[in-house]
């Protein structure tokens, strides 16, 4: 992943921010707001990149409601990405 040249280095870095919190899990459920604060830039940027992440089928996330983070699963790498 971190030498794909079609991601942004920002994703690289969400992805490597996403993979701290799993730890030995392929799910993790920090706020966009923890994962702005994290990388420095805007929560509206998180959400960007995590798009641009799920477009790659790096990520995928699961609403889990009102007031609650949302749950962020490590998909595996697709050979394509890892190319």
């Amino acid at each position: 992943i971190l030498r794909n040249p079609l991601l942004t280095s920002e994703a690289k870095i969400l992805y490597q921010t996403l993979l701290s919190y799993a730890w030995y899990n392929a799910s993790c459920f920090p706020g966009q707001k923890k994962l702005a604060i994290n990388m420095g830039i805007p929560e509206k940027e998180v959400r960007v990149y995590l798009n641009e992440l799920k477009s790659f089928n790096l990520v995928d996330w699961k609403r889990r409601g009102l007031n609650l983070t949302n749950i962020y699963y490590i998909n595996q790498i697709p050979k394509e990405v890892s190319e």
